[in-house]
């Protein structure tokens, strides 16, 4: 921030890092605040359909599903999909990324079949492209599998 300055791309991607590291460390009181400064950030000096744009706000998505914003955590999340699905298609891992993400955010909400029939999207996408050896396609399955075992 110093060198830099609040809003240089750099600055940006410091606080995105720094933020995502407080998160794993379970430490979301102190995660959450850079990582709205972050999408506010790069939203403001890329746009909103912005890839970099689009990671941060994803990240504070999954901060707010772990702070149980879950409503809040699906807006960022339906929105991150919209533009996922627009600008890299529905195919792409990022987009079946995203829909992995709101599926599980939509089943804690209690939409149960939504979001099983989504990650059953995320599963056969991730099937196609990845392959079903893929770490992130036996992921999908296990996400569905808890949603089916546990409805």
């Amino acid at each position: 921030r110093e060198l830099l300055g609040p809003n240089h791309p750099g600055t940006l991607a410091s606080m995105n890092n720094l933020a995502q590291a407080l998160s794993a460390m379970g430490d979301l009181a102190e995660a959450r605040p850079l990582q709205e400064l972050a999408f506010e950030g790069t939203r403001n000096l890329f746009g909103e359909r912005h890839p970099t744009t689009v990671v941060a706000m994803s990240n504070l998505a999954e901060i707010l599903y772990s702070q149980g914003e879950l409503t809040a955590a699906r807006s960022l999340q339906e929105h991150a999909l919209e533009i996922c699905r627009d600008s890299l298609g529905e195919m792409h891992p990022s987009t079946l990324t995203a829909m992995n993400n709101l599926a599980q955010t939509l089943h804690e909400l209690g939409g149960h079949s939504s979001a099983i029939l989504m990650q059953q999207q995320v599963v056969s996408g991730r099937r196609n492209v990845l392959g079903d050896e893929h770490p992130d396609t036996v992921q999908a399955i296990n996400i569905l599998f808890g949603m089916t075992g546990s409805n």
